[in-house]
């Protein structure tokens, strides 16, 4: 007699252990799939600077090109200048930006001289470099203060 190998038993199921399991199994596009982490050009970035979104920004004239800042670069970038103008140390200087206003709050310690006018002037001066497309209105707070009388 010749060896032969007897067929391994093979248990065999008729349903799925677990019910609609790999009822997905077979679905495969009808169309060349895109390449993996494909990401749209830049149309999706310039839409959502451009449009109306969470975060205020101004567009300024950048000699033909779209150039939109946000809003806090600008303040920071004026309270800088401001900064160095004045004297003051950074940190006393807080500058808010809106659509239309720009408000800046100065804070000189005690027995600093400091005038509303010469601020306000070097804030204006500072924002037209920055050549903003809307005019903004620039309000100037001069935040004193109060002198402690000496207790024995």
């Amino acid at each position: 007699r010749e060896s032969q190998v007897e067929p391994t038993a093979v248990d065999v199921e008729l349903g799925p252990e677990i019910a609609l399991r790999h009822r997905g199994a077979l679905d495969v596009p009808s169309r060349t799939p895109g390449a993996p982490r494909r990401r749209p050009g830049g149309v999706i970035f310039i839409v959502l600077a451009i449009t109306p979104g969470r975060l205020s920004k101004h567009v300024l004239d950048g000699g033909g090109r779209a150039v939109v800042v946000d809003n806090g670069v600008i303040a920071s970038a004026l309270a800088q200048h401001l900064a160095e103008e004045t004297g003051l140390a950074r940190d006393s200087i807080t500058v808010g930006v809106g659509h239309r206003t720009v408000d800046v709050t100065v804070r000189p310690g005690i027995g600093i001289p400091l005038d509303k006018a010469d601020v306000a002037s070097a804030a204006e001066a500072e924002l037209q470099t920055y050549r903003l497309a809307h005019r903004v209105r620039t309000r100037v707070r001069i935040e004193r203060p109060a002198e402690k009388e000496d207790e024995l």
